[in-house]
């Protein structure tokens, strides 16, 4: 479906590559951080339920693109010359 309507999917690239890392830093974000010091639960409202999510997934796909790049750096400066 992707391929047939030409739909950018880099983002999905970005989750996919880097899953395992973004799976821990997932818990660590929402359990942790959110629910247990912020003592935030979003069970009431669908809407800060739903935008909560949106905002997570740009975190987490800025975390791995950023993560990707500083893989990439430093996979350049370590090669042999």
């Amino acid at each position: 479906m992707v391929e047939v309507r030409h739909v950018p999917v880099g983002w999905l690239v970005v989750l996919g590559r880097t899953s395992l890392m973004l799976y821990f830093l997932h818990h660590v974000l929402v359990l942790t951080i959110s629910r247990e010091w912020l003592g935030l639960k979003l069970d009431n409202c669908w809407w800060w339920y739903a935008l909560a999510n949106v905002l997570l997934t740009i975190v987490l796909v800025s975390l791995g693109r950023l993560r990707l790049e500083i893989r990439s750096v430093a996979a350049r400066r370590l090669q042999p010359a």
